[in-house]
């Protein structure tokens, strides 16, 4: 009885007659006769991989998240330059873009580190997440709204 082919075996088996660029650098692993790309020298494996990868969800919570975070880094610079003008912290209202910067800098942040983590759980929890997210987002640009408009 034959041993079954091992995962390097299969690699070069499926290369031997396939144009397949490497992921790292593009170069053509036709006929490879190793494991490795000959030219980044990256360790290259066979894979099962998703045609199309259900990250709707992700996207969703991420741009929520760079939105917020963007617009906070705009209003925490102009506290910063009332702060420095004023020296009374708590009579800007701008300085309530702070803590809204650094909440939403802390989620965008676990955000891009946890993607996997964040697309291996179910699609409806993934869609509560991003749904929590963009609500916090809008929270967030409401209370600066009322702070430095509206009161």
């Amino acid at each position: 009885m034959s041993e079954p082919p091992d995962d390097h075996d299969l690699l070069r088996q499926y290369l031997a007659l396939r144009n397949e660029a490497c992921p790292r650098c593009g170069y053509n692993l036709r006929q490879l006769t190793g494991n490795t790309c000959p030219e980044c020298g990256d360790e290259l494996r066979l894979k099962v991989g998703l045609v199309e990868p259900k990250l709707g969800a992700y996207l969703t919570a991420l741009v929520s998240t760079a939105v917020g975070f963007g617009g906070s880094g705009f209003l925490t610079v102009l506290a910063t330059i009332q702060l420095l003008n004023s020296y009374n912290l708590f009579r800007d209202r701008w300085v309530c873009a702070i803590p809204i910067m650094a909440v939403l800098c802390l989620i965008f942040g676990l955000i891009l580190i946890r993607r996997r983590w964040f697309t291996a759980k179910p699609i409806q929890t993934q869609w509560a997440i991003a749904g929590s997210v963009f609500v916090l987002v809008f929270l967030a640009y409401a209370s600066l709204l009322y702070f430095m408009v509206l009161s």
